[in-house]
């Protein structure tokens, strides 16, 4: 694009010249007066026009000088999200390698521990190192599960259940032999058990232990109706309670108690027994006699109030009860027995 040239005017006329040249460069001049106008206006509209293209250039450079910049600044992001991306890489790939270290350890010290199936007892590993005490494996010949001890391979034996047709016996564990029954049809007591021997029954599904004679007693104590019996010799096992300034008798362990009053004690009843159950207990004054005995709130005397002991030494009184459920009701004293 180029600018057009504006065409030159003719020669001025002069002062100094005479008429007729005047008047003819005059006429010449101002005829070309109009062309060049024409030429001018043309002459402005290009220039017009180059410097809206000088404009639009100049916002088409800034545009592009915006865009490269912009460009730029995606390129730094991209490199630094690129890099991130690198150290994220080689974080996880970090975590997986020690992930990877833990469960190859993990499995290496299984594969120490249980050794597999083998038709042998083996002297080694599976890595051929030395064998763990603990250590198990499988002998596909014997058909068994053994561990070692540290020195030997022995045998872990599968339990048999017992037919519970006699004794339940262990060897060498110092376990106490269990009497047992038929399991099937109504349970028995076999001969020969001694009243403090223990049974065990499911109180509740709470599996708790009781001495064969206080099973005796709740059975004899029992509301239920009709008759009952025991075979061979029932009866009913008195307990020595222990001396001291308070003496605890619980008679759910039996419903017969004695101790020797070493002093002034008080008697006191940790177990109330279900109503109807009759009890009694057995003061013994010790070698110096002339010792009381006061009683808890377990025990109501009514009216007559709490007996008085005999005081001789070594004298004996015996005291019976009857529970009502909620305390033990006093019957009366025997008194002076030696």
């Amino acid at each position: 694009m180029s600018i057009p040239l504006i065409t030159t005017l003719p020669a001025a006329p002069q002062r100094t010249d005479d008429p007729t040249t005047f008047a003819n460069k005059a006429d010449t001049f101002l005829a070309a007066l109009p062309g060049m106008v024409t030429e001018e206006n043309a002459a402005i509209t290009e220039m017009n026009n180059v410097a809206a293209q000088v404009d639009a250039d100049a916002t088409s450079a800034a545009n592009s000088a915006s865009a490269a910049s912009t460009s730029e600044g995606n390129a730094a992001t991209s490199e630094t999200n690129a890099g991130n991306a690198e150290s994220g890489a080689l974080a996880a790939q970090s975590v997986a390698e020690a992930a990877q270290a833990l469960a190859e350890a993990a499995l290496d010290n299984f594969d120490d521990r249980y050794l597999g199936a083998k038709s042998s007892d083996p002297t080694t590993d599976n890595d051929g190192d030395a064998l763990l005490t603990g250590a198990l494996y499988w002998n596909t010949s014997a058909g068994n599960l053994r561990v070692y001890n540290g020195s030997t391979w022995v045998v872990i034996s599968l339990y048999v259940h017992p037919n519970h047709s006699g004794d339940v016996t262990s060897s060498g564990d110092g376990a106490t032999t269990l009497q047992v029954a038929a399991i099937t049809g109504k349970p028995a007591l076999g001969s020969g058990l001694a009243a403090t021997d223990e049974l065990l029954i499911n109180d509740g599904g709470v599996l708790k232990r009781m001495q064969i004679h206080v099973l005796q007693e709740q059975y004899l104590r029992s509301s239920t109706t009709g008759n009952k019996s025991v075979s061979g010799n029932p009866y009913l096992a008195e307990q020595t309670l222990t001396d001291g300034a308070t003496i605890s008798w619980n008679i759910s362990n039996g419903a017969e108690a004695k101790a020797t009053l070493g002093g002034n004690r008080t008697l006191d009843a940790t177990a109330i027994p279900p109503a109807g159950t009759w009890c009694s207990f057995l003061a013994i004054q010790d070698g110096t006699g002339n010792r009381t005995l006061a009683y808890s709130a377990d025990f109501d005397f009514g009216d007559a109030g709490s007996p008085t002991l005999s005081t001789a030494a070594g004298a004996e009184d015996l005291l019976s009860f009857r529970s009502n459920g909620i305390k033990l009701q006093f019957m009366g004293i025997a008194q002076g027995f030696a």
